[in-house]
């Protein structure tokens, strides 16, 4: 036990000397292992299943999560083996948005959508939300998530709320990440928990987001200032004659358009299967700091929501919280309402 929290206690110490900015899998993994993930074979990492812990991740205030045994955010739950006619299960998968990035549990859109769910049928049925977001899951490590967990949980909803993550770049995709020999996958989790192992992989991460935000400079008109595409930057050196760095040639995007849309069928195959019903919340993005768009390489189809208008209602400032469009209180309130709405339209109470 001392010498885990010597270990916690010399990461956290790392995470505030080298701050690196999280652009890829590998950077949120190695800055967050030691306090939220473990590894896993199978999906690379999920969260650690009954821990606790306080985390400070963008300098204004700091946060406690709780994540019970079966490894989901929130307070502790137990099933019953037979789900009965009386019970609704409403699973939400997803990335640091459904997870509640550095927001208070009962701020999350999780939470008050299973308080709004709980408010009007609590006489018809006994509801269950569970949060299943993990932050930095692609829309591959969701489907093989919910390939995991499904038959355990027996949803009766399903909401999907992935893409945001898998359009960053990495050594790997995630799907070769994923079906590596199982020697292989064993000798990287083994590293990943190396506490030096960990620091150089940090300064590593930091160089090559150095050496890239350096060659985008160079084309001021064609990036804004916080988004950028590698592909779009190694082809501009290229028909500039710039040299692009070896740092550069090996990143590849954790997963390809195409493949989000195969992981968005796969998951409505499955959730059939098991009677589940899918609504999905479609990533986007900010364009010239006040207008938001579906990002059109991403994107998969009805059924959806689409909260921007609520959003533009409320105000930009007071919906996101950084640049990566991360959910504030009131940006939560405004998904769990959409959802709920989209829910009760497609026949929650049936």
């Amino acid at each position: 036990m001392k010498g885990k929290r010597f270990r916690d206690f010399i990461m956290s110490l790392l995470r505030t000397r080298i701050k690196i900015p999280m652009t890829s899998m590998e950077s949120i993994f190695y800055a967050w292992f030691s306090t939220i993930f473990t590894s896993d074979d199978k999906i690379i990492f999920k969260l650690k299943a009954n821990s606790r812990f306080r985390l400070n991740l963008l300098g204004k205030k700091s946060v406690y999560y709780r994540i019970n045994s079966y490894g989901c955010r929130g307070e502790e739950f137990k099933f019953e083996a037979n789900k009965d006619n009386l019970e609704k299960r409403v699973l939400l998968l997803g990335d640091s948005w459904t997870f509640g990035f550095q927001v208070v549990e009962e701020e999350t859109y999780v939470y008050k959508l299973k308080e709004l769910l709980s408010f009007y049928y609590n006489r018809k049925y006994k509801v269950f939300v569970i949060n299943a977001g993990c932050p930095g899951y692609s829309s591959t490590q969701g489907l093989y998530y919910l390939k995991e967990i499904i038959n355990f949980y027996k949803p009766d909803w399903i909401i999907i709320q992935l893409g945001r993550n898998d359009k960053n770049y990495s050594n790997r995709t995630d799907r070769e990440e994923i079906c590596s020999p199982f020697l292989v996958r064993k000798i990287r989790n083994f590293l990943r928990k190396n506490t030096f192992n960990n620091l150089l992989m940090k300064i590593y991460f930091r160089i090559r987001y150095k050496t890239l935000k350096r060659l985008s400079n160079r084309f001021p008109n064609e990036f804004d200032g916080h988004s950028v595409d590698i592909d779009k930057v190694i082809n501009l050196c290229q028909k500039k004659g710039i040299k692009v760095p070896i740092l550069l040639s090996r990143y590849k995007r954790r997963v390809s358009p195409e493949e989000f849309r195969d992981n968005c069928q796969e998951i409505k195959r499955i959730s059939s299967f098991y009677n589940a019903r899918v609504i999905f919340i479609p990533p986007f993005v900010l364009v010239d700091g006040n207008k938001l768009m579906f990002d059109k390489d991403y994107f998969y189809g009805e059924p959806y929501i689409n909260p921007f208008e609520e959003f533009y209602k409320e105000g930009i400032k007071n919906v996101f919280m950084d640049k990566v469009l991360h959910l504030k209180p009131k940006g939560h309130s405004i998904v769990a309402n959409l959802l709920f709405k989209k829910m009760t339209e497609l026949g929650f109470a049936e």
